[in-house]
């Protein structure tokens, strides 16, 4: 299973159930936006899909018939989020504050479906 870093620690035990019961039962998750290893969003998908991972390989009762949990990912090239940080007045990643400033910026300076589907949630 690949696995993302998150910006944050998720902190929401409802909402990580509520992901990993989607998950169970198959429906469709918003993607995770991501730049190589790191998750610029979905701290609480990501860490649900590790959840749902391990029940899933432990055939934890209620799980034996799902298909294996795969996390869905959009990748962000470096050019568009350049472009976001500069919008938003940072130098990269690193310098961001406001990470829901970042998801308008990316969504702004972007023309892929993809990536707006993955921000929209997120401010």
């Amino acid at each position: 299973m690949n696995t993302y870093t998150p910006i944050h620690t998720p902190n929401d035990t409802e909402k990580l159930d509520s992901i990993i019961e989607s998950i169970r039962r198959g429906k469709k998750i918003t993607p995770v936006l991501v730049i190589g290893e790191q998750a610029l969003t979905g701290s609480h998908r990501v860490r649900a899909f590790e959840l749902a991972y391990e029940k899933y390989r432990n055939q934890e009762p209620g799980w034996e018939d799902t298909e294996e949990p795969v996390i869905p990912v959009v990748e962000i090239d470096e050019e568009t989020l350049t472009a976001a940080c500069q919008v938003i007045g940072a130098e990269s990643v690193a310098d961001v504050v406001h990470f829901d400033e970042l998801y308008a910026a990316i969504e702004r300076v972007t023309d892929s479906d993809e990536i707006k589907s993955a921000v929209a949630d997120q401010y």
